[in-house]
């Protein structure tokens, strides 16, 4: 006996014992929740006010942004008479929402940090949303380590002080697969509702309205890749399709239809195309890289957690696409039940929907 509550203690598992209370830290709104806030505030507030615009595609949002507002049109950003079109409205609402609320002219660099807002508060989401996700398919330890690894990222640092879509498209992105799991981990037995397909369907429409396919894209293949390796095809109907259709519907349709009116559906469709097709087989905007070199510099934009992504890949890997030998399982001894209890608690659907959701993308 004496034996089995050592290693409960060890785990963490009995009340009282210094790994449990760091998971009810990790795990409350007072403590973890807090504390990632502070730590967002700590590292995107720096510069925020004082850096001037450093990218053109920056000065080119906050722009449209700032005409959209000027002008009372609201539908077709513009910059002077031309539409810029090759992205949705989304953040140009945001942005041009902020310059009504906190706007004025007499700030510092023309007031960048007021279009750069809907980036921090982004981000901030984003962060906040990875913990609650990490809360639901890890430990509360490694759940809050990953939201904070994300918050200091110098890739999410810079798009934080950038007053561009980017980081609105991450919220969309985290939103949708934060309901995609909730679907796809509720098994037979279990109470299913609205919710969750309402909700993914909602962070799917805003967004398609930030930055066209791409959330779609990541989702599709996440549950294709699921579906494939498990499996089980039956949970995407789980996903509630007719639902889907009107919600997507609603969000984008009416904005479409004006837009064709406004500009022609053939201009319209023509920059669709190339801001798609186009863009995947060449250079936008002088922007270009070779395949693969987001993955080369992932050690620079991921720092400090690409210290542990090439080991948390390899674990993923372990647990997520194979069957792991479970501790214990030949010893029947209490330990030995004690290890299988304590090997199954994570199970193998987290690593294998992160690796679903990684690797196609």
């Amino acid at each position: 006996m004496q034996g089995i509550r050592w290693l409960l203690r060890r785990e963490g598992v009995l009340p009282g014992t210094r790994a449990a209370g760091v998971r009810r830290l990790a795990r409350s709104w007072k403590w973890g929740g807090l504390g990632l806030f502070l730590l967002c505030l700590s590292v995107y507030l720096p510069g925020l006010f004082s850096i001037p615009p450093v990218d053109r595609d920056e000065s080119r949002f906050a722009m449209a942004s700032w005409q959209m507002y000027t002008s009372g049109d609201w539908v077709v950003p513009r910059i002077q008479e031309k539409p810029r079109l090759n992205k949705p409205p989304l953040i140009y609402w945001l942005q041009a929402g902020t310059w009504a609320v906190l706007g004025s002219e007499r700030w510092e660099n023309g007031g960048i940090w007021v279009f750069r807002l809907p980036s921090v508060l982004a981000a901030i989401a984003t962060v906040l949303l990875t913990w609650r996700l990490g809360l639901r398919m890890f430990d509360p330890r490694a759940a809050w380590l990953g939201a904070g690894l994300l918050a200091v990222c110098p890739m999410v640092v810079w798009d934080a002080h950038q007053a561009r879509a980017d980081q609105v498209l991450l919220t969309t992105v985290v939103g949708t697969q934060f309901a995609l799991w909730t679907i796809w981990s509720t098994r037979g037995g279990a109470r299913r509702g609205l919710v969750a397909p309402v909700l993914f369907w909602l962070a799917l429409s805003l967004g398609i309205m930030t930055k066209g396919p791409i959330t779609p894209m990541i989702a599709a293949l996440t549950a294709v890749a699921l579906s494939i390796v498990s499996r089980r095809w039956e949970w995407l109907w789980r996903l509630r399709p007719l639902v889907g259709v009107l919600t997507v519907a609603v969000a984008v349709v009416p904005w479409l239809c004006l837009v064709g009116e406004r500009v022609g559906w053939g201009e319209y469709l023509s920059i669709v195309y190339d801001e798609t097709l186009g863009r995947s087989a060449g250079a936008k905007e002088g922007h270009w890289g070779p395949p693969g070199y987001h993955t080369v510099l992932l050690g620079v934009l991921f720092w400090p957690g690409s210290l542990l992504t090439a080991a948390a890949i390899g674990r993923a890997f372990r647990r997520g696409l194979r069957v792991p030998r479970r501790a214990g399982q030949m010893d029947a001894s209490p330990r030995g039940r004690v290890r299988r209890w304590i090997a199954a608690r994570s199970g193998r659907g987290a690593e294998l929907f992160c690796l679903a959701w990684i690797l196609p993308s």
